[in-house]
């Protein structure tokens, strides 16, 4: 970590927010302001002149009276830099009419603080002693209660901080503000060093969803770079302002680890509430998000972010509406940054609420997301803790969810149902349920729960927590309501990678004593789902449940009137599988279910018709998606075998708002497995193959030895890999690898080397900062 060194502070010293005066001969020379600077580490004269010229352009053509995202900024910087234009008095009388707009404040404080540090002997007296007023009636200093993921409130509090920054005693010297400013910075510093560590510990380094990333992450970023101009440090990494586990400067790590090197659009998974997944921190431009990137790369150099930020700068460079933010590559200068290398990266990352495995090399294809959540956070958190998720090209294994809750109403000519009875929140249970992701279900018999005082009707998933987490200021203990488990143990072994999660906190503990799920990740074409648990009741129905994104084959016999156990036609129902396998494609890739164990199973295939429906009204009309029906099978809101078989469908009218996302990934239906022996303690293993159009798919087979351990043979397309594992309770084990892959799976092949697996004594494995890419690499 580089040293930082303190700089006195200044009084009424202006930009001290983002930039200060020093840097503005870099930013003259760069975009070709005047004579070049003489400074040789200022690089190539007018480097950046196109992306000057494209913002002028984009503020003088500007026809708006309400400031878009980032016009407040765009246009403080070219005041600030160019002060000498023929357009000064235009730009200046556009920004001060944008500032006075009293949505302005309302909707954006931050960026208003930031124009005005910009700008300050620029604007009028009256109009920053009326606008700080507005925003000084209301400044709150942060509390424990504050989170990242309740943007408004927390963009607000970063704005108070920032004009507490940027406006010192003598901006304004009265003796009422010096005592609020000495508050919000005395909580601003505080809740910088004690309570976003907390915030982190249980957020981790993914987003909720992938619809609040970018929010999230800006609020993160943004609030640590406010960290760091109150000690008022002249450069370097923003790490040393923030001491925080898991770091916060690599909370864009997780968009580099499912990123193809032959996918340049790509997306993250699809996943919690909402649907949109952009590869990009800012897939709506909204507020500071597009800032975000680039911020954090120029302070630390982080890789990922470096990589983000580039794909940033090509987004904004094609898109002319775009054109107020083409101050970015000037403010925050990347040559000699080097990106994230795609085609180094590991096979497998901990992102502390998931963990991402991935096929290795430059022709990376296959991404496997898994959910380790550590504690239930906010409302709309979907109960899928030790979920997974996989893509190869396209949406292999999915989930079920849809996020319909403001759509699928009424007033939109929307409605939700459950069967026959139409149920407004029937689709918005199912989503957030486990039973519509990939996950174990503990059916208990007679058990009729409630959630935010409605009746549950998804039953036998992980406990249906309302709201959200209240307060960061206390230390988290494993015995808060809110615990969902977390993290055992993740690492490589062998060429493969290893995961433990410990779920049992996640469910009801009338239901069970213990549970530990394990993932193998065989790269690059087969995933093992180990579950191991223990429960209180043999009465409790175990049901192992993976979602279907289309209408699968059984190796023998299809889904026929033979094995069809309910539904009128062969389209949708259920059916009984004597081979406890099932395969099914995409639009270019396939992929297989095997059950390895225990070898006596009711498998089930549940789904149908999956028929596409249109929107006929509102901005959305013309786009598809499955709605099902109360004959319907695709989202049944209970297992089968409790003996209830309810729908979950809806219908749209004219929705306003969904995302780009929505309706795009496939769902058929799903998969359940039961052990067909009652017990107490129950080990249940699966594998998923997964591979191209073309090749047949490999499979796997698991053959219990006397001395109460699972010997385990999984095929891939050029290995053979065979685990020994406990048939019980207790986890790890070990895993040679063959050379080759045998015609044949035999047991005595010769291994090339026996790894133990069992977890690391520290539960994980030190991380470092993502490879960047080799100077020479294209």
């Amino acid at each position: 970590m580089a040293t930082i060194s303190l700089v006195s502070a200044t009084a009424g010293e202006h930009p001290s927010l983002l930039l200060r005066a020093d840097d503005l001969p870099r930013l003259r020379h760069v975009a070709g302001i005047g004579s070049p600077s003489g400074d040789a580490t200022h690089g190539r004269y007018a480097a950046f002149a196109a992306d000057y010229h494209a913002l002028r352009v984009a503020i003088r053509d500007s026809q708006v009276e309400a400031p878009l995202p980032g016009d407040l900024l765009g246009c403080a910087f070219l005041l600030l830099i160019d002060p000498l234009s023929s357009e000064r008095d235009a730009r200046l009388a556009r920004l001060t009419s944008w500032i006075t707009r009293p949505d302005s404040v309302a909707m954006d404080p931050l960026s208003v603080i930031i124009a005005m540090d910009w700008t300050w002997k620029e604007l009028p007296v009256d109009l920053r002693r009326d606008t700080l007023s507005a925003i000084r009636a209301r400044a709150t200093p942060f509390a424990t209660t504050d989170s990242p993921l309740r943007r408004d409130e927390f963009l607000a509090r970063l704005a108070d901080l920032a004009m507490a920054i940027a406006v010192d005693e003598e901006d304004e010297p009265s003796q009422a503000w010096a005592q609020i400013r000495g508050e919000l910075i005395r909580a601003g510093r505080e809740y910088a060093r004690e309570t976003l560590p907390r915030f982190l510990s249980l957020r981790g380094l993914a987003p909720t969803s992938p619809s609040t990333a970018a929010d999230e992450e800006a609020g993160i970023v943004l609030l640590v770079e406010l960290t760091a101009a109150m000690e008022r440090r002249a450069r370097g990494e923003i790490e040393a302002a923030v001491a925080a586990s898991p770091d916060p400067t690599r909370v864009l790590e997780h968009y580099a680890m499912v990123a193809g090197a032959v996918d340049p659009e790509g997306r993250q998974f699809v996943r919690d509430d909402g649907d949109e997944a952009p590869l990009l921190t800012c897939g709506r431009w909204e507020r500071l998000t597009p800032l975000t990137a680039h911020l954090l790369a120029a302070r630390t150099g982080d890789p990922a972010a470096v990589w983000m930020a580039g794909r940033v700068e090509t987004e904004l460079r094609k898109r002319p509406e775009r054109g107020s933010w083409r101050f970015l590559p000037l403010l925050f200068d990347l040559r000699g940054r080097r990106p994230v290398g795609l085609d180094s990266l590991p096979i497998v990352r901990d992102l502390g609420s998931a963990v991402v495995f991935r096929s290795a090399g430059p022709d990376a294809a296959t991404f496997i997301w898994v959910e380790t959540p550590v504690a239930h956070l906010r409302s709309r958190q979907y109960f899928d803790a030790g979920h997974f998720l996989v893509r190869r090209g396209g949406d292999l294994v999915a989930s079920a969810a849809v996020d319909v809750a403001h759509e699928a109403v009424p007033v939109k000519g929307g409605s939700q149902h459950a069967g026959s009875e139409s149920d407004p929140a029937a689709l918005t249970q199912f989503a957030a349920a486990t039973i519509a992701h990939n996950a174990m279900i503990f059916f208990e018999s007679g058990r009729t729960p409630t959630h935010e005082g409605r009746r549950y009707r998804p039953l036998g998933g992980q406990r249906a927590i309302s709201g959200d987490w209240p307060d960061y200021g206390s230390e988290s203990d494993m015995a808060n309501p809110r615990r969902l488990g977390g993290l055992l143990a993740v690492g490589e072994v062998c060429g493969a990678a290893y995961a433990a999660l410990d779920l049992a906190p996640a469910y009801s503990p009338g239901a069970i004593r213990a549970y530990v799920r394990e993932f193998i990740w065989f790269p690059p074409d087969a995933l093992l789902v180990i579950d191991r648990f223990s429960l209180r009741d043999a009465g409790t129905t175990p049901t192992w449940v993976m979602q279907l994104t289309t209408r699968p084959t059984p190796p023998i016999g299809g889904l026929s009137d033979q094995n069809r156990a309910a539904g009128a036609t062969n389209d949708a129902g259920v059916w009984q599988i004597d081979e406890p396998r099932v395969e099914w494609s995409g639009a270019d890739e396939r992929a297989a279910l095997q059950t390895l164990h225990p070898a006596r199973v009711r498998f089930r295939v549940v789904g149908g018709p999956a028929r596409r429906l249109d929107i006929e009204g509102g901005p959305h009309a013309g786009r598809t998606y499955v709605g099902g029906s109360a004959a319907s099978f695709e989202r049944l809101l209970t297992p089968v075998g409790s003996k209830s078989l309810i729908n979950a469908w809806f219908r749209l009218g004219a929705p306003t708002r969904l995302g780009r996302e929505f309706g795009t990934i496939p769902h058929w239906g799903r998969v359940e497995v039961e052990p067909a022996t009652r017990g107490l303690e129950h080990t249940m293993v699966h594998v998923v193959h997964v591979g191209g159009s073309e090749a047949p798919l490999s499979s796997s087979e698991c053959v219990a030895t006397a001395d109460g351990w699972l010997q385990v043979h999984v095929r891939g397309a050029k290995r053979l890999w065979t685990l020994r594992i406990r048939d019980g309770v207790e986890r790890g084990g070990e895993i040679a690898l063959a050379e080759s892959a045998a015609p044949t799976i035999s047991a005595d092949e010769a291994a090339a080397g026996t790894i133990q697996f069992t977890p690391l004594p520290s539960g994980r494995a030190p991380i470092t900062p993502l490879p960047a890419r080799e100077a020479d690499s294209p």
